[in-house]
């Protein structure tokens, strides 16, 4: 049997991998510390500079081995890490959160200021005497939890930084103390830093601003200065692997080194070990992440098996290594980092021999292609051409990237001067993902894939590889583009509601065979509602459409979020067969927007700035009032509520309702509408309309109004429904007590199986029209 210690060590991997799946890691419950202040004891692991979205320059610390002072029922665990963040210079600008306050096609980019010097220069004095790397330090600051995923496709930042050993946040952080650090490891690590920050200085010195950060995160693996814009452009074209500090640095610095000793008549066994500790200090200098510290261990087992003279293997030394590094963290099967260094190496190592020539471009798309689904839920068309272009540059780049920096250490203004081949490579860089980005096309909205197939389109592609010398070129094509349709092909029917969880606020997200509508989209309690919850989850569903957005009414918690979907939509068809402009960035087109039809008095600034940035898009905008409909073969959504043209004094009171009918299936979706006389007129209304919903039948959904105040899901409304189940759409904790005492008693009085997203995260509700079946994110409901 060929490499059975590789199958071994991929055995261990699957079990491991099978029993995080059933028994997955419980993160320590902070819900009781957060937002409080608190001291802790800590070991300085590491620190980086970064610029934050309100153009703040802050430290960031990660202490380890952490423990809390005074504080009795502060939870042990595994995970024995925290980020604390300093504070260097306050910033100017306001948060991203609020960047969509504006008006409607303002501008809403600041200039980042920049750090002066005298304020760089006190501060780096004050960190290397209170904050060296490998001392104990006692700090004082406000601790924040890690936000968990509670959503399908969205950001799981506990597994996330879980990966990495780390608990909490805290933030406004001061140091109390500091004791006197033990053992060499901790000055050498002091002193690496030192000498990875003075590099960083070198380079802003010698890089124009728009370079600097993309060279500090090449050569560095320092991102904390890299704009988000940037990141996301080279994210979605495909090659982010171009800022990542991966294999191919370890291999130039190593190999760079070991040819140097060999031509000078070193032994190569010899030359072996300052290249090792070249490539093992140059993984500690950039942070040591997870692609960097796999490339060393597979590295390091190279230079093992050059040493004895044995053959190395790609494939068992990338098994050996994953198994060290699970061994050390199994939450690295969560990191996404993790997969993609590991699908890219073995791609090469199990499907290189099979892609030889002009096939061999394929490789490691196929590989990481499932990463791609698992993560990001979409793949870059363009990635593979791209990185025909990219991946010839790198080598020479980073090359010219450590020659000038050399330079720089003898005269700035000389490597100032022979910096513009990078600079011009670099915005070669980047006019290769803008150019990709306006393509059509671009994105491809895939969604997420379930274990099953991703199983056997792993098992199809290995199976080409080993019968590599049966197959002509192009069968192989032929093989690798019907494994490819296997993985995109998405088996759906029937009927889905997806109530986001959006913290305080309001998204409903209804598929139909191919259609999509989202009802609101907005939130108080979480920031770009939008960007980092609505997105995630239409891109996990494979949609790159919304057919129709309806939002009930006007507040900022059922509409905030929808400002970034619309801003970033792409160009498609409208509904009327409009051909809509914008520019492509999220890969989602919206068909149109709806909004209540009540009167010109009862519409405020918010929807104005909405209505103002869909025309801007070519988006339609039209409005719902009582009778209108919305149909799509089986399924029929009816407006009733509000009367057309009235004015209620109150947006909440003039909230579209609406009732959905599929089969025997209904629900019911009430926006914020509150007991008085606006829920006696919607009864009414529902009363003429016995056709839709006759008299005695129980309702299978009712979104309760106003995230479950005291103010709707009135007796009378439950005794006409006689709910099935009824929704709670709120925050976390929230400042408003939602959902209200009162308002739970008449749910259950009323017989409704009560779901509520503070507890389920996302619930889905799938229909044929006949059966049912629910689930919640975080419990499997």
């Amino acid at each position: 049997m060929r490499r059975p210690l590789s199958a071994v060590l991929f055995l261990f991997v699957l079990l491991l991998g099978t029993t995080l799946f059933f028994f997955p890691v419980e993160y320590p419950d902070l819900s009781a510390f957060q937002g409080q202040s608190i001291n802790l004891t800590g070991k300085v692991l590491d620190k980086e500079w970064r610029r934050t979205s309100d153009g703040s320059v802050v430290l960031q610390v990660h202490l380890d081995g952490i423990a809390a002072e005074g504080e009795e029922n502060f939870p042990e665990d595994a995970l024995t890490g925290a980020l604390c963040r300093f504070t260097v210079l306050e910033g100017t600008r306001s948060d991203y959160s609020a960047r969509y306050t504006s008006l409607a096609g303002t501008d809403k980019s600041t200039e980042m200021p920049a750090l002066p010097e005298d304020v760089r220069t006190s501060f780096e004095a004050y960190e290397d005497t209170a904050l060296p790397v490998g001392a104990e330090v006692r700090v004082r600051g406000i601790l924040y939890e890690i936000s968990e995923a509670t959503n399908h496709g969205e950001f799981d930042g506990r597994a996330y930084y879980g990966s990495q050993g780390i608990a909490f946040r805290m933030y406004e952080c001061e140091v109390l103390a500091v004791q006197e650090r033990r053992g060499i490891a901790s000055y050498v690590m002091d002193a690496l830093y030192r000498f990875r920050r003075r590099l960083c200085r070198l380079i802003e010195a010698v890089y124009r601003a728009e370079d600097a950060s993309l060279v500090e995160a090449m050569l560095l693996g320092q991102k904390g200065f890299l704009d988000a814009d940037t990141k996301n452009r080279y994210q979605a074209s495909g090659i982010i692997h171009a800022i990542c500090i991966s294999g191919l640095h370890i291999g130039i610095l190593s190999g760079a080194l070991f040819s140097f000793l060999c031509r000078l008549g070193v032994s190569k066994k010899i030359a072996l070990i300052p290249s090792f500790l070249t490539a093992l200090l140059y993984g500690l200098l950039t942070g040591l992440s997870v692609s960097a510290l796999r490339a060393v261990i597979m590295f390091g087992i190279l230079c093992g098996a050059r040493a004895v003279l044995r053959t190395y293997d790609i494939v068992t030394a990338a098994a050996l290594s994953a198994a060290l590094l699970l061994c050390s963290m199994p939450l690295y099967l969560k990191n996404t980092g993790f997969l993609f260094s590991f699908a890219a190496v073995l791609g090469i190592g199990l499907l290189g021999p099979a892609l030889k020539g002009k096939l061999s471009v394929f490789t490691i798309p196929l590989a990481t292609l499932p990463v791609y689904l698992a993560g990001a839920q979409s793949f870059p068309v363009y990635a593979v051409f791209l990185n025909l272009l990219i991946l010839p540059l790198m080598t020479g780049l980073l090359v010219l990237e450590l020659s000038i920096l050399l330079l720089a250490a003898v005269s700035v203004p000389a490597a100032s001067a022979a910096c513009l081949p990078v600079h011009v490579i670099l915005r070669f860089f980047d006019a290769l993902c803008g150019a990709s980005g306006g393509l059509p096309g671009h994105t491809q909205a895939i969604g997420h894939r379930s274990l099953l197939q991703i199983g056997i389109y792993l098992v199809l592609l290995f199976l080409m590889a080993f019968a590599k010398d049966l197959l002509p070129d192009v069968l192989k094509c032929l093989w690798m583009a019907s494994c490819v349709l296997f993985l995109t092909l998405s088996f759906s029917f029937g009927l889905s509601i997806h109530v986001i969880d959006v913290g305080q606020g309001d998204g409903i997200l209804i598929t139909y065979n191919g259609t999509t509508i989202l009802l609101d989209g907005g939130s108080t309690s979480k920031s770009d509602v939008g960007t980092y919850q609505l997105l995630p989850v239409l891109r996990y569903y494979g949609i790159d459409r919304i057919d129709c957005i309806v939002l009930s009414h006007e507040d900022m918690d059922h509409m905030n979020g929808t400002y970034s979907l619309i801003e970033n939509a792409c160009t498609h068809e409208g509904l009327a067969g409009l051909e809509l402009s914008g520019e492509t960035d999220s890969g989602i087109s919206i068909g149109c927007v709806l909004l209540p039809g009540v009167a010109d008095s009862d519409t405020g600034e918010n929807t104005e700035k909405l209505v103002a940035m869909a025309k801007e898009k070519g988006i339609p905008v039209g409005y719902m009032a009582r009778d209108d409909t919305i149909r799509w073969k089986d399924l029929t959504l009816t407006c009733l509520h509000p009367e057309a043209g009235r004015a209620y004094g109150d947006a909440n009171n003039g909230s579209v309702v609406l009732l959905l009918n599929y089969g025997k299936f209904t629900a019911l979706f009430t926006g914020d509408l509150e007991t008085g006389d606006a829920e006696t007129e919607f009864l009414a209304a529902l009363e003429k309309r016995r056709d839709l919903f006759p008299e005695g039948e129980r309702l299978t959904l009712l979104k309760c109004q106003h995230h479950g105040s005291r103010g709707g899901s009135s007796k009378e409304l439950l005794e006409r429904t006689k709910p099935l189940y009824a929704v709670i759409s709120c925050g976390r904790n929230n400042r408003y007590g939602h959902p209200h005492r009162e308002t739970v008693e008449r749910l259950k009085e009323a017989g409704a199986k009560i779901l509520d997203t503070r507890n389920q995260g996302e619930i889905t509700m799938w229909t044929d029209g006949r059966n049912v079946s629910v689930s919640g994110f975080l419990d499997g409901t």
